[in-house]
């Protein structure tokens, strides 16, 4: 009987976490509609300007849209040379790495870049087991 209990009690906690990391998506989805329309508005100004391109892809990759997020640093790394640096740091390989996680966040996604911004349990999987990749 206690065996029933402690399994109840484990279902419920995944589902509250579950409902959590949607509504921390919900948030997050929210607040970078500011950031996005404010970096819209500086690639008007300037759509040479590679590091904008990275912002852009990097508020993406936090909304979990990673065919967006892939596309926007591919663009930028089109634009880029190889001595170009950001923050002291090389800004080709931050940006290969970046291309790489947007492909596969997970080891399981297969086929590419995918659009997780709608899915609450891989915002939680990649918030607590991944998301090391650079953000700009």
């Amino acid at each position: 009987m206690i065996f029933i209990y402690i399994l109840i009690a484990i279902i419920l906690f995944f589902c509250f976490k579950l409902l959590q990391a949607k509504h921390f998506l919900r948030q997050i989805k929210e607040k970078n509609e500011f950031h996005l329309l404010k970096i819209e508005q500086a690639l008007m100004l300037e759509p040479d300007n590679p590091i904008l391109y990275c912002i852009r892809g990097s508020i993406y990759q936090r909304s979990q849209n990673f065919i967006l997020a892939n596309r926007d640093y591919k663009k930028a790394l089109s634009m880029i040379t190889d001595k170009t640096e950001y923050k002291g740091k090389n800004l080709k390989s931050i940006l290969f790495g970046n291309i790489k996680y947007t492909e596969k966040p997970h080891p399981w996604v297969k086929g590419g870049p995918k659009d997780l911004s709608n899915s609450g349990l891989a915002y939680y999987l990649i918030d607590r087991f991944g998301y090391l990749r650079y953000n700009f």
